[in-house]
């Protein structure tokens, strides 16, 4: 009977994956049902294109003393002694950069100054730096340009998609269909699509649904990759390439970055970017900087400002039970007066932090957040920028 009951069972497996093959590449539905949830080392068996760092590494001054910006930090109730607290919720790297100097950098949990850190989506950022200098070269249109104009396939699908230009596909107000749940049997939905899609291009073009009109804030993976995809038809390099020689290597990185890839060589531009924590302080350091490194400006001005400043009216939306700005791959966080702080934000709690008042850059890296949120660092990271700013 327990023989019948196993091959029947196994029967029912063979069966089971093979009408999923009919829909899905069988290499696909292995990794999505033994992979599930994504972890922070997926980007050591998932495939990717290098990214050099410079030739020419810009030396970053460092503190003598670390303990004021420590003190910035334990200054906050939940926090006490900073080296405790970011080793127990799984940090990895912890760096703070005030005017230029590095006052802070602290590795945890086994990582250290060379490690790679994956930053997850904190990667819609970083890729915003390359789309704008592409605008700027005018390998693209204006922000108003409809994204039919370089992918005339979704309006031969869907004529709904011409009315999405390439700024709402930035600002995730696309009005795509995007559903971030996951649930038994996890393939055909969104995240795990996209997240271990063999060939994002043709997932990006089949699976997307125009949902409602353009305008309403939705946060949606598919966004950066079909921008990505658009960038790349009018390119004549790799999306990658054209990073490493007009983004990473200009910034004067010291270490050689990753771009994680689907299995067709196409950079997983929602989440796969990986780099040490020296050289995303030195991204934050450029954005503080107005987009200047030295006197290389690597944003044009109005793309900065884009994407650090409100909109006239400013919009808030709610995501993650908290109202947030988002605005050309960035979050942004109000203050009473002056420029908003802002911050590129990942799964785990990647972030990069930017606090234009007090000229502060904040680099969290971490294989997990255990017990604190986005909302929870993004008030630590504000209350800590003040005091080293000297406003508490």
């Amino acid at each position: 009977m327990t023989r019948k009951l196993l091959l029947g069972g196994l029967i029912v497996v063979v069966l089971g994956f093979a009408i999923l093959h009919l829909h899905y590449p069988l290499d696909f539905v292995v990794r999505v049902l033994l992979k599930q949830d994504s972890d922070f080392d997926d980007f050591r068996w998932k495939p990717s294109l290098p990214v050099s760092a410079s030739p020419s590494p810009r030396p970053i001054r460092r503190a003598v003393d670390s303990r004021p910006a420590q003190t910035a930090f334990q200054a906050h109730p939940r926090v006490h002694d900073l080296n405790r607290f970011m080793t127990s919720i799984g940090s990895t790297a912890l760096l703070v950069l005030k005017d230029g100097e590095l006052l802070l950098e602290e590795y945890y949990n086994g990582s250290s100054e060379q490690a790679m850190q994956a930053v997850f989506s904190v990667s819609k950022s970083v890729f915003s730096v390359l789309l704008g200098g592409s605008v700027a070269r005018s390998r693209l249109g204006h922000l108003e340009t409809p994204i039919t104009d370089y992918l005339p396939e979704l309006a031969a699908r869907d004529p709904g998609f011409a009315r999405i230009t390439l700024g709402n596909l930035l600002d995730m107000k696309s009005g795509l269909a995007f559903d971030p749940s996951v649930d038994f049997p996890f393939i055909n939905q969104d995240p795990p699509l996209i997240y271990y899609t063999n060939d994002m291009r043709t997932t990006v073009l089949e699976h997307t649904r125009v949902e409602s009109e353009p305008g309403h804030f939705r946060y949606n993976d598919y966004n950066p990759n079909l921008l990505g995809l658009a960038l790349e038809r009018r390119s004549d390099r790799g999306l990658v390439e054209l990073f490493e020689r007009e983004v990473w290597q200009p910034l004067g990185t010291e270490n050689d970055a990753l771009w994680s890839t689907d299995y067709e060589g196409f950079p997983m531009l929602e989440s796969g970017f990986v780099a040490s924590g020296r050289d995303l302080v030195r991204f934050g350091g450029m954005m503080l900087d107005g987009g200047f490194v030295g006197d290389l400006r690597l944003i044009a001005q109005d793309w900065h400002h884009r994407s650090t400043h409100w909109p006239d009216p400013p919009q808030l939306d709610e995501y993650n039970g908290r109202q947030w700005g988002y605005r050309t791959g960035w979050w942004l966080i109000a203050r009473p007066s002056g420029p908003p702080d802002y911050s590129a934000i990942g799964r785990f709690g990647q972030f990069i932090y930017v606090s234009p008042k007090n000229g502060v850059v904040i680099v969290r890296t971490g294989r997990e957040r255990s017990g604190v949120g986005d909302r929870d660092l993004t008030e630590i990271f504000y209350a800590a920028s003040d005091r080293l700013g000297g406003g508490l």
